[in-house]
């Protein structure tokens, strides 16, 4: 039998802070949402299998955003640990580049453009995930280290490059 502490679920995601001059975007649940409907979110989502955080970060934007973005990089890996499973969000900062929302393109019921003033107001009631006021409001604050985008690689262990080196690698 495998050791529990060895063999639990991992979920991994990636949420998206996205700036426009002074506004950020920011999206409100669904009321039919199981995870905190009706709150306020960043744009986002879990990986699906065998996709990289890269791919999913671009599968999100195209989904939940509707209009062009300049990603500038990684600000925080979020490690939030709940009784039954580790969760890892890869929290990134983006840039407004081009469109307007068009919540017919979009998963969200409700998207907009929020001020400092408004965001500086939420509270973590607000919010869908616990950590997202204090993010945006560094992020306002310009109080994030940006990780540049190349600090981030894939390594796809399916290539038959890697494939072929891991079986050298058991075999002796």
């Amino acid at each position: 039998m495998v050791d529990k502490r060895f063999n639990y679920e991992n979920t991994i995601g990636v949420k998206i802070i996205i700036r426009k001059n002074d506004k950020y975007f920011l999206m409100r649940e669904s009321e039919t949402n199981e995870w905190m409907p009706g709150k306020i979110s960043l744009p986002g989502g879990k990986l699906l299998l065998g996709e990289s955080v890269l791919e999913a970060l671009e599968r999100k934007i195209k989904s939940e955003v509707g209009f062009e973005v300049v990603v500038l990089g990684l600000v925080k890996i979020m490690n939030i640990l709940m009784p039954d499973k580790n969760v890892y969000h890869f929290v990134f900062l983006a840039e407004w580049k081009n469109g307007e929302i068009d919540i017919t393109k979009i998963e969200g019921e409700n998207a907009s453009w929020y001020t400092r003033e408004e965001i500086q107001k939420l509270t973590k009631n607000d919010f869908a995930e616990f950590y997202n006021d204090e993010i945006l409001k560094d992020t306002i604050e310009n109080n994030l280290t940006l990780i540049p985008m190349s600090f981030l690689s894939v390594q796809d262990n399916r290539s038959e490059e890697i494939v072929n080196w891991m079986e050298r690698g058991m075999s002796n």
